[in-house]
């Protein structure tokens, strides 16, 4: 017998969603989860493509938010260090995810 894989929840509404993340107010589209471009994205960082990983958090939180990510990075730490961007991807997820259930 076969499973089938588990799918994420489909989201509520096409509304853009807003959060708030280490002081940096941000609007996700909640239908970029369900985007089978942005999957392939998300694939290549998950087969160990650390080069895709901009990418998947830009299209995430889209230009604007990464520009303010990428400026708040800065200002603290003086560069865009890697390690704080995937946890910083991490958290958006964890946000629009409590915004979406």
């Amino acid at each position: 017998m076969t499973t089938k894989p588990k799918a994420e929840k489909a989201p509520e509404t096409d509304e853009p969603i807003k959060i708030e993340v280490d002081g940096i107010e941000l609007t996700v589209d909640p239908n970029t989860l369900d985007d089978m471009d942005y999957m392939e994205t998300l694939a290549e960082v998950d087969s160990g493509n650390a080069s895709a990983f901009p990418a998947a958090l830009r299209g995430l939180v889209g230009d604007d938010g990464y520009t303010a990510i990428r400026e708040h990075m800065v200002a603290t730490h003086g560069r865009f260090p890697v390690t704080e961007g995937v946890q910083m991807f991490h958290r958006v997820i964890e946000e629009v995810k409590a915004k979406n259930s």
